[in-house]
């Protein structure tokens, strides 16, 4: 480190440079898998980071008194600190019949399901509605029935 870098740059630059090499591309996106089947399988995942750096120069009492702009070195303390989070989220697979993309996240998954299965479902409930309207124009025409018969 040069003599004229605070304190404070050395333990920020420091802990950026671990972060780095902890963080690369191949942390997000996975290096890809080849499957006996002819797939290929790229995995990916969820990369969460954090860093928090502080310091403070200290001033003794004797040290007060003497010029600000002299070279003197004050006492310094801090700190400097990062955290990561990789969670795996999705498998890309990319074979013959397609590119398809497998989630790990539950909710996603439910999501999925429900659009997958929304035509079908749409299906039920308008058959549903018939089935209702059908009972309904049949109860009138009883009505009918018994009305006319007095």
């Amino acid at each position: 480190m040069e003599e004229n870098v605070h304190p404070l740059e050395g333990f920020m630059s420091l802990t950026m440079e671990n972060l780095k090499q902890m963080i690369e591309v191949d942390t997000a996106i996975g290096k890809p898998i080849d499957a006996p089947d002819g797939s290929l399988i790229i995995p990916l995942s969820k990369v969460k980071f954090g860093f928090a750096s502080g310091g403070s120069e200290f001033l003794g009492k004797d040290q007060k008194s003497q010029d600000q702009n002299s070279d003197m070195i004050i006492p310094f303390g801090g700190g400097s600190g990062g955290g990561v989070s990789i969670t795996p989220a999705a498998f890309l697979v990319a074979n013959k019949s397609g590119v398809e993309l497998i989630t790990l996240n539950e909710s996603t998954h439910v999501y999925e399901k429900m659009l997958e299965k929304g035509p079908q479902f749409i299906d039920q409930i308008m058959g549903m509605i018939k089935q209702d309207s059908d009972r309904n124009s049949d109860n009138e025409k009883d009505s009918d029935k018994g009305r006319s018969s007095r």
